[in-house]
């Protein structure tokens, strides 16, 4: 590998020095005196020599077993096999986690063959001397018995953090009456995330949002320190000598170490409020551009009706600055904090979708730079189901430009470049993080395909003991009729088909089946539908997030009065409007919502107040909902989990319920 790594050097340093240096927008960015922000020196600081080795830190540091490591030749190959052999367990035990799947290569076997290749046996290495010539060793899979221990130094949390962060945590802690300075929730996370392992946990809600943020900034700015330590004692260290041993190979291409996705300014705002009360005591530190960064960040860009409020989760999300095209840089010194950082002189960078999306550009376009992302360790992607409301193409764009090697030299000091960051391996040490308010494939398959820690991945898996149907407080029936679709990718096509030949024709004739609300998920499937309608000459209404307001309102005026029989909806456009459409009859769910409240909120709709009673009486409603086994996750939170597995599993295709006074 020696001698593809030096042939790798020569072909990127060549590459770099026939491109031409393109310009980051980032680093355009100016101070508070206006001048250009040049990448920080790093200064010098004191290292404890009670509780660090001579490296900077602890020898038994996760930090250090992770990323200062060599990749052996075998375990690459493993990671490289497209249908590798990769072991799955099912972990239970967990008291607020409970249960999780975990992949991920065998560690016995891997380890076994990595110290048969290298004759080195586990019980002779000297970690009190770790450097990048040592063989990584995978660690083991979860075990619920450690989540027992309450203390941030026992998750090898540096000294200063665990001062602050108890201060910061102070509110989740009097909220969930803690003992320590963690809820349980946070420690089992911080668990998971100090040794490395991906993770996927769709379990965010509005209660335990900032104890989750909170947790996964203390991780971000402990993965920081760690960093930044380790580079000052370096450089102490090779102040008196010429040469750079291979132990001292400590960077990557480029500065920025950590990116924080999330959908809106309001979230980054949170965030960076977060970092800064976890990196700098109250008084001991300064916060560089901290006034642009209130104005452009904070207050409110939506009204929240007082008088007939918005639900609480649509309060709590569109609350504060909502836009949603935005990036900052922000970079730690010794005593400051500078934001609006140019991005190569960042350490972390935090950032929407669509924000980065123009900045790293399409393939051809001229102006486009993803360089900044080549050396990214840790990636968190907060509220991760709103990235589905807004684009998830956008998502999938850029974590394809993950780790890509740079196509040009940025003050890059090729010496200290840790080798498996030379060989392009990058996107096997960088840890990813995703939390969600909701469990889809979309997400499951974005961890599978492009997050590939060799350390192994977490997901959690959601268990609905109570579905979001019992919510449902109308009489009506509802009824759920199931389509076997043969494969996913022709999943939408069979669905299509069943619904305009088998459950269309009977709303289309019956004249008590007006008033009928088609609810669909997707916006390509709300095309179709619509084109359908127009050919057919079929009468109907539409609102979908594209429809502006007057169209909007003539459409709800159209269906109350009668004069569309069905009115199309989207589900994108009751996440970000929530309208109360009045007159419904009848609901036909196309596909079930992303969001298992959504179906309760439409099903209560069908109320007598808001219904026009002379046109109709709500006596006939009814709701009827299609599924398939691919909407399992979805099927499961509305119904909850043990019936959905009746369901699909039984012979019968169709089901009732009925909820409501009888």
């Amino acid at each position: 590998m020696n001698k593809n790594r030096k042939t790798a050097m020569e072909m990127i340093k060549k590459k770099m020095m026939m491109t031409k240096v393109i310009t980051d927008v980032a680093n355009t960015e100016e101070d508070a005196d206006g001048e250009t922000l040049e990448e920080t020196v790093i200064e010098e600081a004191e290292i404890n020599p009670d509780v660090e080795n001579e490296n900077g830190m602890d020898c038994c540091d996760p930090f250090l077993l992770h990323f200062e490591r060599e990749m052996p030749e075998y375990l690459l190959n493993r990671l490289k096999e497209e249908k590798a052999s990769k072991l799955q367990l099912s972990i239970k035990g967990w008291p607020e986690l409970e249960k999780f799947n975990y992949f991920g290569l065998d560690c016995h076997e891997i380890n076994d063959q990595v110290q048969k290749d290298r004759d080195l046996h586990r019980t002779t290495i000297d970690l009190s001397s770790i450097g990048t010539s040592q063989p990584i060793l995978l660690p083991n899979p979860p075990s619920p018995s450690l989540s027992k221990n309450f203390s941030l130094e026992s998750f090898q949390i540096k000294s200063q953090l665990c001062t602050t962060f108890p201060i910061v945590n102070q509110k989740v802690i009097d909220s969930e009456s803690c003992h320590g300075s963690m809820s349980n929730l946070q420690r089992e996370i911080l668990e998971l995330a100090s040794q490395y392992f991906d993770g996927y946990f769709p379990i965010r809600t509005i209660e335990n949002e900032e104890a989750i943020r909170n947790i996964y900034c203390l991780h971000a700015a402990n993965h920081i320190l760690k960093t930044r330590t380790r580079i000052i004692h370096h450089n102490a260290k090779l102040s008196t000598r010429m040469d750079v041993p291979d132990s001292y190979r400590d960077q990557g291409f480029v500065r920025p170490k950590v990116l924080i996705l999330v959908p809106f300014k309001d979230s980054a705002f949170k965030i960076v409020k977060t970092l800064i009360s976890i990196l700098l005591p109250e008084e001991k530190g300064n916060v560089a551009n901290k006034k642009r960064f209130n104005d452009e960040y904070s207050g409110s860009t939506l009204f929240l009706p007082k008088t007939n409020p918005k639900p609480d989760d649509y309060n709590a999300i569109f609350s504060g600055n909502v836009e949603d095209n935005f990036k900052i840089g922000f970079s730690l010194t010794k005593k400051t904090i500078k934001l609006f950082t140019g991005f190569y002189s960042a350490d972390i960078i935090i950032a929407s979708p669509l924000g980065l999306r123009l900045i790293v550009g399409a393939e051809g376009e001229k102006d486009r730079e993803y360089d900044f992302l080549s050396s990214i360790e840790l990636l968190i992607m907060d509220q991760a189901d709103i990235f589905l409301m807004q684009n998830w193409d956008h998502m999938l764009h850029l974590i394809k430009h993950l780790n890509l090697q740079p196509v040009t030299t940025h003050g890059t000091d090729f010496a200290r470049i840790r080798p498996w960051a030379l060989d392009g391996l990058t996107k096997y040490f960088r840890q990813s993080l995703m939390f969600s308010a909701i469990f889809c494939p979309e997400h499951s398959s974005l961890m599978s395909k492009y997050c590939q820690s060799f350390a192994g991945q977490i997901r959690l898996l959601r268990q609905y003991t109570r579905g979001s149907i019992n919510d449902v407080t109308v009489q009506a029936p509802q009824v759920f009729q199931y389509f076997d679709a043969s494969t996913l990718p022709k999943a939408d096509d069979e669905r299509f088909e069943f619904f305009i030949k088998t459950v269309l024709p009977t709303f289309k004739t019956d004249k008590l089946m007006s008033h009928t609300l088609i609810f669909v998920s997707s916006y390509f499937d709300f095309v179709r539908l619509r084109n359908h309608f127009k050919r057919e000459q079929t009468s109907f209404v539409q609102i979908c997030e594209y429809t502006k307001d007057k169209k909007v309102a003539r459409a709800r005026d159209y269906f109350y009065h009668g004069q569309g029989h069905f009115l199309v909806y989207t589900e994108r456009v009751h996440f970000f409007r929530r309208f109360r459409i009045k007159g419904i009859g009848h609901i036909l769910f196309y596909q079930l919502p992303q969001y298992p409240h959504f179906y309760s909120e439409l099903c209560n709709s069908i109320q007598e107040d808001f219904q026009n009673r002379r046109v109709r009486q709500r006596k006939n409603s009814s709701i009827n909902v299609i599924y398939s086994k691919y909407d399992t996750p979805r099927l499961a939170a509305i119904v909850g989990s043990d019936r959905a597995s009746l369901m699909l599993s039984s012979e019968k295709n169709v089901h009732a319920f009925v909820s409501g006074e009888l």
